[in-house]
C-alpha cells in the first residue's frame, strides 16, 4: 500500500503528506509506554488502532530486541515484538519506519571502543548520547555494518516499511571535547596528509589540540580537528545508510539530526545537514523549538536549513521527531507547528510521541511527551490535533506535490567559519551551554532580517555555488571573516556573475563585495556603503511572493508552488497568542491565481481576489492555508 519515492510518501500510488507518531522509539529501558511485565502486545494493538483512527499514516519504531554473534560469528537476533508491531501497523493501514541502531553497537565487547575526552576519560553513559563508541574503531565499524545489514534484510520483508533510520540525534556529546581515542587520532593524522595540511613525516607523531587556542595562537589547528570530527561522524552515518540498502530495494534512508546545526557549539556536536542530504535519501531532523514569540525565527531557520540542504541535492525533508510534544502543550501550539513545517515544504511530520512514557522511578521523561498520557487519557491538544491532521490529510495530494517557491536569495553557511569563531570566541567553554560564538549570532541575524521582509531565503555553502542548484541571484554573507581560503575563492567566483553582500557588523547594514562591482553595473546604484536590507531589496526589485497586512506583523507566510497553483501557509506567532485580522497581497506577477480558498480546521471559505490582487482574510487564530488555484480547487 505504501512506498516512499524521493522523500514523498505514496499511498496506493497517491502522494500524501506523511503524518506519523513515534512508538517504542527509544532504547532506554525506562522510556517505554508499557513496562516489561505489562501486556505490551495487547496495549500496542490498542494504540496502533487508535493511532490509525486518529488519521495518522506512519508509525516510527525501533529495532528493539536481542542480537549478537553465534559460535560461527553469524549475526543472530530476536525482534519478535517489533515484528508483531510492524504487522499490526500494516494491518491498521499505516506505513512504518524503523530505527536500526540504538546506542553504539559493540557486539564483541571491545574494551577500547569508547570515545575519549580531552582528559583521557572514556565517555560516560548518558541516555541521550546515542553514539558512544569511536567511529574509527575497526571492530565497531565491522559490528555496525554486520548488524545493520542483518536488520535491514530482516525488516525489509514487511511491505509497508518505507524507511530505515540510521541512529537518532547522532552527535558528539554536548560537554567536553571528543574524540581522542587512538583510532581517531590515527585517522586524523591520515586526514591531515590527505588534505595537504601536513606531510607524512609531520603527521606521524602529531597530537590533536585538547583546548582552544589562546589569543596569540593560530586557530587553524583547532579548526582542522573540529572539521575532521564533523566529517568523520557524518561519513560513518552515511556509510551505514548505504550498508542498509545493499540487499534491499524501495526503502529510503534517513537520520534524525538535531537543530544543533543552527546552534552555538555545533562544531563540537558535529551536525551537517548538507553531508547527510547528499548521501541519504531524505533529510530528517528532530525539532523542539517553539514556533511562536521570539523563538519563531530560530524554529523556522532550522526547518529552512534542512529543506535547503535536501533541495540542494534534489531531495526532500521530513520532521522525524517533532515537538509533540509535551503532554501539556496546547492544540494551538500543535496547529502553529504544523503550519510552520508545511510552510517550509516538509513532506513528512512524525510527532513525538503517541503514548507518554511509563512513570518508572528515575525515568528520564515520565508522562512527558505524547498525544495521550500513559494511562490512555487524552491530552489537552488531542482533539484539535486530530482536526488538524484531518485537514492535512485532505490537502495531502496537493501539498505533497507542491515545492517551495524560491526567492533566489541565499544565506551563506560555513562549517569552517563555525569552527573558526568557536576557536576564538569560546575560550575554555566545555559545554554547549557555555558556547556563544559570533558566527551563529550573525547567521541568525541575517536570516531574521530576511524573514521579516517576507522572504524565505535558502541556505547554501560556497561549494554549492558553482552549480547553483537553487538558482540564487543574491547571496548574503554573515561575515567573510572565518571563511577558508577555498571558500573565499568560491565566493569570489560566484560574485563575478551574481550579487554578493556582506553584513556590516557595526551597523547591521549590507555592503556589496568588491568582486560583485561589475555585476549588472550595480556599483553605480550602490557605491560602496552599507545599506539596510529593505532598501537593498527595494532597489533590486526583490519582493516576496505575498505580503501579509496585519496588526503587529506577527503573520509569517511560506509559499509553495504546484502544477495548478500555489499555497500560502500562514503562521501566527504573536507573543500573546492574539487572533489577527488582515489581508494578503499577491506581489509576484507569476502568481496567476484565479480562485482563492481559506482552509483551517475551524473554518473554510472561498475568498475574493480584488482587482489590486489583495485578498481580505478571515480572523487568523494560529494560521491557515490559502490555496491559490488557476481553476477550481477540488479536495
Amino acid at each position: 500500500m505504501y512506498e516512499i519515492k524521493n522523500g514523498i510518501l505514496y499511498k496506493s500510488g497517491v502522494p500524501v503528506i506523511g503524518l506519523g507518531q513515534s512508538y517504542y522509539p527509544s532504547y532506554h529501558t525506562q522510556k517505554v509506554p508499557v513496562p516489561e511485565d505489562g501486556d505490551r502486545y495487547g496495549e500496542m494493538v490498542k494504540d496502533m488502532k487508535a493511532m490509525a483512527e486518529a488519521g495518522f499514516n506512519v508509525c516510527r519504531t525501533a529495532a528493539l530486541g536481542n542480537y549478537g554473534y553465534d559460535e560461527n560469528e553469524t549475526v543472530v537476533y530476536n525482534f519478535d515484538f517489533i515484528d508483531s508491531m510492524l504487522e499490526e501497523i500494516s494491518k491498521q493501514g499505516m506505513a512504518s519506519m524503523i530505527r536500526l541502531q540504538g546506542y553504539s553497537i559493540n557486539m564483541k565487547g571491545y574494551p577500547d571502543a569508547k570515545m575519549i575526552d580531552q582528559n583521557g576519560n572514556p565517555m560516560p553513559f548518558r541516555w541521550f548520547w546515542f553514539v558512544q563508541c569511536c567511529v574509527h574503531h575497526p571492530g565497531i565499524l565491522q559490528d555496525s555494518e554486520r548488524l545493520t545489514l542483518a536488520e535491514a534484510e530482516h525488516f525489509s520483508k514487511y511491505p509497508d516499511l518505507v524507511g530505515f533510520q540510521i541512529y537518532n540525534e547522532a552527535g558528539f556529546p554536548n560537554e567536553n571535547y571528543y574524540d581522542y581515542n587512538p583510532y581517531s587520532i590515527q585517522a586524523y593524522r591520515k586526514w591531515l596528509v590527505e588534505k595537504g595540511i601536513k606531510t607524512p613525516a609531520e603527521a606521524k607523531h602529531y597530537e590533536p589540540p585538547k583546548r582552544r587556542p589562546h589569543y596569540d595562537e593560530d586557530p587553524e589547528d583547532w579548526v582542522n580537528f573540529r572539521l575532521f570530527t564533523v566529517e568523520s561522524l557524518n561519513r560513518f552515518l552515511n556509510h551505514l545508510a548505504e550498508v542498509s540498502t545493499q540487499n534491499t530495494t524501495g526503502i529510503e534512508t534517513f537520520t534524525c539530526d538535531t537543530p544543533d546545526f543552527i546552534n552555538h557549539g555545533n562544531c563540537l556536536r558535529g551536525m551537517d545537514y548538507f553531508a547527510i542530504a547528499q548521501r541519504m535519501d531524505l533529510m530528517g531532523i528532530t525539532h523542539y523549538i517553539r514556533n511562536y514569540k521570539a523563538d519563531f525565527f530560530n524554529a523556522s531557520l532550522a526547518l529552512d536549513c534542512a529543506e535547503s540542504a535536501a533541495a540542494t541535492f534534489g531531495k526532500h525533508a521530513w520532521l522525524i521527531e517533532y515537538n509533540a510534544h509535551v503532554t501539556g502543550c496546547s492544540g494551538r501550539e500543535w496547529e502553529r507547528e504544523t503550519y510552520t513545517a508545511l510552510a517550509s515544504a516538509f513532506k513528512g511530520i512524525v510527532y513525538y510521541q503517541w503514548r507518554a512514557d511509563y512513570p518508572f522511578p528515575d525515568s528520564p521523561e515520565p508522562n512527558g511527551f505524547g498525544m495521550i498520557y500513559n494511562d490512555g487519557t487524552k491530552t489537552e491538544k488531542y482533539d484539535m490535533a486530530i482536526q488538524m491532521t484531518a485537514v492535512v490529510n485532505r490537502l495531502g495530494p496537493w501539498l505533497a506535490t507542491s515545492e517551495k517557491l524560491r526567492s533566489q536569495v541565499g544565506i551563506l553557511y560555513s562549517n569552517h567559519a563555525n569552527a573558526y569563531f568557536d576557536a576564538i570566541d569560546n575560550g575554555d567553554a566545555i559545554s554547549l551551554g557555555q558556547c556563544a560564538e559570533r558566527q551563529y549570532q550573525m547567521f541568525r541575524r541575517v536570516y531574521r532580517a530576511v524573514k521579516e521582509q517576507g522572504i524565505n531565503a535558502d541556505i547554501q555553502r560556497t561549494c554549492d555555488l558553482a552549480n547553483n542548484p537553487l538558482n540564487l541571484q543574491i547571496l548574503l554573507v554573515p561575515s567573510c571573516q572565518g571563511l577558508s581560503q577555498k571558500e573565499l575563492q568560491e565566493l569570489e567566483a560566484f560574485a563575478a556573475t551574481h550579487l554578493v553582500f556582506e553584513m556590516n557588523q557595526e551597523n547591521g547594514g549590507y555592503q556589496l563585495l568588491p568582486a560583485s562591482a561589475e555585476c549588472g553595473k550595480i556599483w553605480e546604484i550602490l557605491p560602496g556603503n552599507s545599506y539596510r536590507l529593505e532598501a537593498l531589496f527595494s532597489v533590486l526589485s526583490i519582493v516576496p511572493p505575498v505580503r501579509i497586512i496585519s496588526r503587529g506583523d506577527s503573520i509569517a507566510a511560506g509559499t509553495l508552488i504546484s502544477t495548478d497553483g500555489y499555497t500560502a501557509c500562514l503562521t501566527n506567532f504573536d507573543d500573546f497568542e492574539r487572533n489577527v485580522t488582515g489581508a494578503i497581497a499577491l506581489l509576484r506577477e507569476d502568481i496567476d491565481a484565479q480562485k482563492a480558498y481559506w482552509i483551517t480546521p475551524q473554518h473554510e471559505e472561498e475568498l475574493v481576489i480584488e482587482e489590486d490582487r489583495t485578498i481580505r482574510l478571515p480572523e487568523i487564530t494560529t494560521g491557515g492555508f490559502i490555496i491559490l488555484h488557476r481553476g477550481t480547487f477540488e479536495q
